[in-house]
């Protein structure tokens, strides 16, 4: 059993020692060693000098087992208290006035023969200023300055606002605040709010009680009260005010019992919940909120602050690379001059993408071997600054400053990527480059762009108008939970020029946009247009508007071999990136199977059976991407049956594939839909919004290692691990900033960190990380939970139920 920590407090007051029939267990509460107060309620004194605690008095042998264990957590190192009064009316009454010498002794006799060690003095009615200070002296002279005194004010008697006691509480601790040890705030019952850090600011803006004395107390469970907060959104709230005031003095919660997220089955779980949350936030390095985690950081006591225009020495391109990830937001304009504020250093010995930050009195000092390493060193940079600098403005009047740092740091792998899905909902180009910010702020490096599938063509090939004019729209869009189809036309493509614009914007950034075209399957939108590249004998169909995997195929005949490879000769032409994705991913072979002329082809080409005509097109396209000086990509069904030497392997069926693909020698991408599927739930709440099932958080991200059982000895590369969004039911670049954030930051921090941040602390960087989108505007998912505007309400958007579970995954899909 460990020890608990003085601060800071994680107290729980414990009422309903009894649920039901049943004792509720103290040894529970204190296994972990992260609770440091139990305060018991509710005492009262009654008209006849006896002491009750609850509805039984206090020596009756229906406590004895409750004392018994009192005793047992007293030895475990954490002081019991007792709330005395509360909102049952009588107790604070007795000691009021002239009765005070009746009825204290009974109090002070009650208190010594259980051997307390504090009491919370809960006064929910009218009680004089002079009677709580005698009270206060009282107990201080009879138990001495060990005795805790504390007391549960509600929030806004801490403001100056509605106040149940009678009496000032800022009057009361400038008479006596030396002897109250802490107050235990009620941010609950309509007196106050923990869903965000509004109402217990308003508490410490009044400068009156110390921050370390200030804990806030929180309601467990809504049945218990109004007020009720989720824990991950209470955990977000936590954190926020451990990260801006590290001594806060800690938190509680009305009542233990039931206390969620583990409710009456285990109740301790809220105890390991919000102290991680305390501590992780209050942590110096969590603070800065740097995502993904750096190898090392060491932080210094001072800040820098910087002016609007700063002084830079460097290689033109170090100058440029930093200028261009600093962003508008800061407000920065890089400048020659003397004492250069910036010192950009080339240095060799340092890693590829790497980089070294250090910040001191005299200025920043970033060294690197090349652009990439300077980008990140500059996002880094940029993440050290206050949240508004991550917006697209700088705010007018406010300070610039960073603290004094040192930081060294190099990414794990070199493929750190997102692939978004444009062909089932076309994604307007303003938000492109939105998401290529967001992208670059993590140090994710490439953006693989699905721009082709059965529900829309996005690419604009000269020679083929139709696969806009037709390709690229569909008449409506049917979703299985609706009843008819939506009836609204929907589509939309990007001209070559457009996307050479976005491509440069891209590589300033230092992010490789790979394009996927997705072929022999998939390809609806296509045969819509060209249906004569489709089989022979197949009837023609429009642009699918339902979601799936459908029969059709490309008739892999000399002509249509001829319009993929000029498709794929203009595309080469506006993406300069070394490796293209051909698709391959959900190829029936129905239609081939039940194909005259698909037999008939197979045999022309030598193979000895139809199925293998994908095979021969991954091959064919691969040597000609080779031929060109690229190299194919291909989602990991390519090698079911066949060796496909020289394509890298996209995994996405589970981790296997892609550890059969290095066993091979080939290379790899870890994208298994287990983990990094971002278009699944983000968690088992039925209010999230409608997605297409299954269930991925970002906390299942984390834990995930793309590196898992791969041999040592593999003569392959892992190139790294891609998140993926599925835009079927994201019908708006909202919807996928929700679907993104944060589990992108996961799957950035598991791509670049070479020790990935531990749960608990990359919570409090997410928290922080959160202030920053929402200074940029992003529509992200709160690691909090999502807000009321982003559920799935009743509408078109509502989760059915049971909707959506958390599937382990198959030993052969690991």
């Amino acid at each position: 059993m460990v020890k608990p920590e003085a601060t800071p407090r994680v107290v729980i007051y414990h009422q309903s020692h009894g649920h039901g029939e049943t004792f509720v267990p103290l040894a529970p509460m204190i296994e972990s060693g992260k609770l440091t107060h139990l305060v018991l309620a509710a005492v009262h004194i009654n008209e006849d000098k006896t002491v009750t605690l609850n509805d039984h008095p206090h020596d009756d042998p229906y406590h004895d087992q409750l004392w018994a264990e009192t005793r047992m957590v007293q030895e475990a190192g954490v002081p019991v208290l007792v709330m005395v009064g509360g909102w049952a009316p009588g107790t604070t009454d007795k000691l009021d006035g002239d009765q005070f010498d009746t009825y204290y002794p009974p109090l002070r006799d009650f208190l010594k023969a259980h051997q307390l060690q504090g009491i919370d003095i809960d006064v929910e009615q009218d009680m004089s200023l002079d009677v709580v200070i005698r009270l206060i002296d009282a107990l201080r002279a009879d138990f001495g300055r060990e005795f805790d005194i504390i007391l549960a004010p509600v929030a806004s008697a801490m403001w100056g606002g509605a106040n149940l006691s009678g009496f000032d509480y800022e009057e009361l601790y400038r008479a006596r605040g030396e002897e109250i040890d802490w107050v235990q705030i009620q941010f609950y019952s309509g007196f106050g709010e923990l869903s965000d850090l509004r109402d217990v600011q308003r508490v410490i803006d009044r400068g009156v009680y110390p921050v370390d004395k200030l804990v806030l107390g929180a309601i467990g469970a809504p049945e218990t009260g109004t007020g009720f907060v989720e824990i991950d959104q209470l955990c977000v709230t936590l954190s926020e005010v451990a990260a801006r005031y590290p001594e806060i003095g800690g938190v509680d919660v009305w009542e233990y019992f039931n206390a969620l997220p583990g409710g009456v089955a285990a109740p301790w779980e809220w105890i390991d919940r919000v102290h991680d949350a305390l501590h992780a936030g209050a942590d110096r390095v969590n603070a800065l909120g740097l995502i993904p985690t750096p190898e090392t950081v060491e932080l210094g006591e001072g800040r820098l602050t910087l002016p609007r225009r700063v002084t830079v020495s460097g290689a033109p391109s170090a100058v440029d690379a930093v200028e261009s990830a600093l962003g508008t937001g800061t407000g920065i304009r890089l400048g020659e001059g003397d004492g250069a504020l910036l010192t950009l250093v080339d240095d060799a010995d340092i890693a590829a993408g790497g980089y070294r930050l250090k910040v001191d009195g005299s200025g920043i000092r970033v060294s690197a071997t090349d652009r990439d390493g300077f980008l990140a060193a500059a996002h880094t940079l940029r993440q050290l600054f206050p949240e508004w600098a991550s917006g697209p403005w700088p705010l007018p009047g406010a300070e610039l400053s960073l603290p004094h740092v040192t930081i060294s740091d190099a990414p794990r792998f070199a493929w750190r990527g997102l692939m978004l899905d444009v062909a089932r909902h076309f994604e307007p180009l303003p938000a492109l480059y939105r998401f290529l910010d967001q992208m670059a702020a993590l140090k994710l490096n490439v953006l693989h762009l699905h721009l082709t599938d059965d529900q829309g063509w996005r690419f604009d090939v000269k020679g083929y108008p139709g696969l806009v004019r037709v390709g690229s729209w569909r008449t409506d869009t049917h979703v299985w939970t609706q009843k008819e189809n939506d009836g609204t036309p929907h589509g939309g493509f990007y001209t070559q020029d457009q996307l050479r614009a976005l491509v440069d914007y891209a590589q300033h950034r230092g992010i490789t946009i790979v394009p996927e075209v997705d072929l022999p399957g998939h390809v609806r939108a296509l045969l819509a247009a060209y249906p004569h590249f489709g089989d022979p004998a197949a009837e023609r169909k429009p642009v699918a508007t339902t979601f799936g995997v459908f029969d059709e195929v490309l008739h892999l005949d000399t002509d249509t071999v001829a319009m993929v490879e000029e498709i794929f000769t203009q595309l080469l032409d506006v993406f300069p990136s070394k490796r293209i994705h051909i698709g391959g991913d959900e190829c029936p072979k129905t239609q081939w199977q039940a194909s005259a002329a698909a037999a008939e082809l197979a045999t022309e080409l030598g193979l000895a059976r139809v199925e293998d005509l994908q095979n021969w097109f991954t091959d064919h396209m691969r040597d000609w991407l080779t031929e060109r000086g690229r190299q194919a990509v291909a989602w990991d069904e390519v090698i079911d049956d066949h060796e496909s030497p020289g394509t890298v392997i996209m995994s996405w069926r589970g981790h296997g594939p892609g550890v059969e693909a290095l066993r091979r020698g080939q290379e790899a991408v870890m994208a298994p839909w287990h983990y990094t599927y971002l278009d699944q739930y983000q968690s088992e709440d039925q209010r999230e919004p409608f997605a297409i099932g299954a269930f991925t958080s970002w906390q299942k991200v984390l834990g995930y290692d793309p590196a898992l059982d791969v041999p040592a000895d593999a003569p392959g590369t892992l190139l790294g691990v891609q998140g993926q969004l599925w835009s079927e039911y994201m019908p708006t670049a909202q919807a996928k900033e929700y679907m993104a954030f944060p589990r992108a930051a996961a799957i950035a921090e598991i791509g670049w960190a070479k020790q990935p941040a531990a749960e608990d602390d990359f919570f409090a960087r997410l928290v922080v990380q959160g202030g920053r989108w929402d200074a940029a505007g992003i529509n992200h998912r709160s690691v909090g939970g999502a807000k009321p505007w982003q559920m799935g309400g009743t509408g078109r958007l509502h989760r059915p139920e049971d909707h959506g579970g958390s599937p382990d995954p198959k030993p052969d899909e690991q």
